[in-house]
């Protein structure tokens, strides 16, 4: 699902470097996370773990102890597109493994320049395979990396009609680490606070046109760094802690770059290198939103991701979380509020993207996640054993 509105205008310019949408680099929905924990917490969680570790933001996050989980995330898109993930996450003493598959299938999704991304009547979709590995190698430090498989049946939707089209697929990488270290205040509080950093989808752009002379697409490529503190109650009611509140917050940055290339009589814009773009992407960059060249800072590439989390009984969680994209990116920008029921066995996450002042295709108030989102859990230790829940109380 790909959508260059813009490679024409950008023929015309003399400067060297370009940075696309995130919506707009190739397999363009690999960008939009949609873990229902995440989409809670402004996706501000890369110094998170435990049951909130998200492989797709930090692959050191993903941490389970001698059990098996299995999760299903259904997302409808208020663009008429749909999502499904479906993963597994098995953990054991001090490693964990995480296998997910993502398809996303259907629909349109807008960009800034009012382009449709993927149209119904192309019958496109996206896969993606993912595996990762996480290992505690101190008390307090955790290490992870993944590896991804993606596939896509989309193009230039603009341009569709003009190439010839070429299904694709490629590989991407990616890092992450974790720091936390919990303290007892007074014998009444845990105090944790937490540091992570990462770097996703990592790889080389591809072409999704037959001929080899044409414009490449970036990965949509991001670095982020997190940090956050837990504060959790050691009164307990019932053998389960009593209360807990968490504040995450997080910035991040796309590494999708383009470089211009010049071969005989034409001129292209290809995928900048990966390796380049670690370099490149503490510059300035220029794009086009449809109307004029814009140039703008390195901090005025930055994202900023929040989140709260307020938990009663370690069984009942209500959420809020919100984005903040650059310009070029408004519109995966977003305010959430979300909740969850945990009773180990089972647990169920639900979350809403907040459409602005209720106007719903303004490009000043819409946000391209907006719509429900799910998900349902499935625990299995491998011990047969499980702590207690607020359940076993309910059903005395």
């Amino acid at each position: 699902m790909k959508s260059l509105c813009i490679v024409v205008a950008l023929l015309i310019t003399n400067s060297p470097l370009f940075a696309q949408p995130l919506i707009n680099s190739a397999f363009s929905m690999r960008g939009l996370n949609t873990n229902v924990k995440s989409l809670s917490l402004g996706n501000a969680v890369t110094s998170l773990s435990g049951s909130y570790g998200d492989p797709q933001i930090n692959p050191a996050g993903i941490e389970l102890k001698e059990s098996l989980q299995l999760s299903y995330t259904r997302n409808e898109f208020e663009v008429e597109s749909t999502d499904r993930i479906i993963s597994a996450v098995v953990g054991f003493n001090k490693s964990t493994f995480s296998l997910a598959f993502r398809r996303v299938f259907g629909g349109y999704l807008a960009n800034l320049a009012r382009e449709p991304v993927a149209y119904t009547r192309f019958n496109s979709h996206e896969n993606y395979f993912g595996l990762s590995y996480s290992i505690s190698l101190l008390s307090h430090l955790r290490v992870g990396a993944g590896v991804n498989y993606l596939e896509s049946t989309g193009g230039y939707g603009s341009y569709f009609s003009q190439h010839r089209h070429k299904e694709q697929n490629d590989w991407s990488a990616d890092i992450g680490i974790q720091y936390k270290y919990p303290i007892k205040v007074d014998e009444k509080f845990i105090l944790e606070p937490k540091f992570g950093f990462s770097i996703t989808d990592f790889g080389k752009g591809i072409n999704y046109y037959s001929s080899e002379k044409s414009h490449t697409a970036p990965l949509p490529g991001r670095m982020r760094l997190g940090t956050g503190i837990s504060i959790q109650t050691l009164e307990k009611i019932k053998g389960k802690y009593f209360l807990g509140l968490s504040v995450t917050g997080d910035i991040s940055k796309t590494l999708n770059r383009y470089e211009r290339a010049v071969i005989g009589s034409d001129t292209l814009y290809r995928a900048m290198n990966p390796f380049d773009e670690l370099m490149e992407t503490w510059t300035p960059l220029e794009y086009f939103d449809g109307q004029k060249y814009n140039t703008v800072s390195v901090t005025e590439q930055l994202w900023f991701h929040a989140g709260i989390e307020f938990q009663v009984l370690e069984s009942f969680f209500l959420r809020w979380g919100f984005q903040k994209a650059p310009d070029y990116d408004k519109q995966l920008g977003y305010r959430s509020v979300g909740f969850g029921v945990d009773l180990y066995y089972l647990v169920f996450d639900y979350n809403h993207i907040l459409i602005r002042n209720g106007e719903r295709f303004r490009d000043d108030y819409y946000s391209s996640l907006a719509g429900p989102h799910w998900q349902l859990t499935a625990r299995f230790p491998f011990d047969g054993k499980r702590p207690r829940t607020i359940l076993d109380d309910f059903l005395k």
